[in-house]
């Protein structure tokens, strides 16, 4: 509750990745915590191919190479 009050005072830029097959956590909560941040430079992203934890599901090499576009994009200033 604390987190979701938070949401919208978030300005950095964020990306939200989630697992469409996700039996761990709904993939309305990945909608919700999009929906409440507060930035203007924000992302979110479905995965398919991966399960909770989609850092080592089969999808991971797309996961990294999406976070890693995400950080450079940001880092270089490109809107």
């Amino acid at each position: 509750d604390l987190l979701r009050s938070q949401l919208p005072q978030v300005h950095a830029p964020t990306l939200v990745m989630h697992a469409v097959e996700d039996r761990g956590v709904p993939p309305d909560n990945a909608q919700a915590i999009y929906a409440k941040v507060g930035s203007e430079d924000k992302e979110l992203i479905w995965i398919e191919d991966s399960g909770h934890v989609i850092t080592v599901e089969p999808a991971r090499w797309r996961v990294y190479n999406l976070a890693a576009s995400f950080v450079d994009r940001v880092v270089q200033g490109v809107g």
